[in-house]
């Protein structure tokens, strides 16, 4: 059961967020972590030393942040009898070899584990004397708090040096990290751990703060020196065209042209995870970094990896070279508009705009009938059309000549490219009129059955077209 700790001084105190004096004698009135030492003090959630003393920059180890943390949520009376309530009499330790039943904080890390908020290492052990870092911190907070089960999935240590992205996220908007800390993996100071839990259970208005994206920035530059490209992304981020941040995410993954080592994968492979998480999708993001890796097995980590293979097939060929000339007649026999149309066009494409002739090659392909083949026509449109205004016709024509409208779950407008792709008065009308059947109205239908507002009347619009031509064609559509 959590502590109440909203009282009529309590009150007071958050309205003003002033305190007169210091209860230590090592804290000065000026000190950046005053109110939140004397927070935790007031609240019994952590004291000091016998010396009247707090030690603010002493760094603060894994047993010590589990005592301050279990104690500011959960009462007394469970906490002492946790040991007792979960161990058996002849145990010599509480479910850790390295937790002792004898030591002090055994009933504080006996809380944690019976309650998920803390569990040890994979190797079994708890390290309560390891000093605690600001990921571990955040990931134990998180749990305390009881917000962590919005989290999609538990994250596995195991598998990334990211494994505390989902808990970072779910505080990213509270300001609670003081900006004194700058790395994930940077242990932290008794008096960041005050300030930390403070602010977490505080509504502050608060400018000092660092959040996910300002370590995540710092993180880059450490593994990409003298690489500027995070700030092209923060700035995106701040203005995102259409609003979809994935765009800038999608420009920022496709600038990196080197990955020299498995941190700096590491760190790539996080950015797609978390922020393409459609299948289809994030296939594309890691092929694109397999072929930058210039290793085809990481398209085992995507969920469908003969489409990540089909990908990186495409991404092999982001420019007009002997390799595109090579392939693309392998893979679709008897079209020969590689041969002269597209170079021609390459060397002088109109407007200045290539993206043109890559189009006009794609379109030129009348029909897809294979995962291999699909997946490099794909990786095409990936590679070289950044704009949701641009891809969704890219991937849309290919879901036509397919016949199958796999593909547009690729565009950042799902809608827009099926509508492409069923809208008789799109692709089809265009393209391949006399193909129009009653499986693309009723695939139609599924799609807009839940539409409303403009959307709706936009679906209905297209449904009566759909209707009317088939009617021409002399196919009953019924009711």
């Amino acid at each position: 059961m959590k502590k109440i700790f909203i009282t009529i001084a309590l009150i007071i105190f958050s309205l003003s967020h002033v305190i007169a004096d210091s209860s230590f004698n090592d804290i000065q009135n000026e000190h950046e972590n005053l109110d939140a030492i004397e927070y935790l003090k007031q609240n019994n959630i952590a004291g000091g030393y016998s010396d009247g003393t707090f030690k603010p920059e002493n760094l603060i180890n894994r047993a010590e942040f589990i005592k301050i943390v279990i104690g500011a949520y959960f009462n007394e009376e469970e906490i002492n009898n946790c040991v007792s309530n979960n161990t058996q009499p002849h145990w010599a330790y509480v479910f850790s070899p390295d937790v002792l039943k004898n030591e002090w904080y055994a009933k504080y890390i006996c809380m944690a584990k019976v309650n998920n908020i803390a569990v040890g290492y994979p190797d079994g052990t708890f390290k309560p004397e390891k000093n605690i870092t600001s990921a571990e911190a955040i990931k134990i907070i998180v749990k305390a708090e009881g917000i962590a089960s919005e989290i999609p999935y538990e994250p596995d240590e195991s598998e990334s040096m990211y494994w505390f992205t989902p808990y970072f996220n779910m505080i990213d908007d509270s300001n609670v990290i003081p900006d004194s800390i700058s790395r994930f993996d940077e242990e932290i100071s008794r008096g960041e751990m005050a300030e930390i839990i403070y602010r977490k259970q505080n509504d502050l208005f608060l400018t000092n703060y660092h959040n996910y994206g300002d370590l995540m920035y710092n993180t880059f530059h450490d593994l990409f020196p003298g690489n500027e490209l995070y700030e092209e992304l923060e700035t995106c981020m701040e203005n995102p065209p259409k609003g979809n941040k994935r765009v800038c995410y999608d420009g920022f993954i496709r600038s990196i042209t080197v990955i020299e080592n498995d941190n700096q994968l590491d760190y790539l492979l996080n950015i797609c995870k978390y922020n393409f998480v459609n299948a289809n999708e994030n296939a594309t993001y890691v092929a694109y970094i397999a072929f930058i890796k210039g290793d085809d097995f990481l398209c085992n980590l995507a969920e469908d990896s003969v489409d990540c293979e089909g990908y990186l097939l495409g991404y092999k060929a982001p420019e007009i070279t002997a390799e595109i000339l090579t392939e693309f007649p392998n893979l679709f026999s008897g079209d020969t508009a590689y041969e002269e149309d597209f170079p021609n066009c390459l060397n002088n494409p109109p407007y200045g705009h290539a993206g043109s002739c890559y189009k006009a090659l794609i379109s030129s392909v009348e029909e897809i009938n294979t995962d291999e083949e699909s997946g490099f026509l794909i990786g095409l449109c990936a590679t070289k059309y950044h704009q949701p205004f641009e891809t969704f016709p890219c991937y849309a024509s290919i879901a036509l000549r397919e016949r199958k409208s796999s593909a547009c779950e690729l565009a950042d407008s799902e809608f827009d490219c099926h509508r492409l792709y069923y809208d008789p008065e799109g692709y089809v009308r265009r393209d391949d009129l006399e193909n129009y059947t009653l499986e693309h109205l009723n695939a139609l239908m599924g799609i807009c059955e839940e539409k409303t507002g403009a959307i709706g009347a936009e679906c209905e619009s297209m449904i009566s077209q759909g209707g009317a031509l088939l009617e021409e064609k002399g196919v009953s559509v019924g009711e």
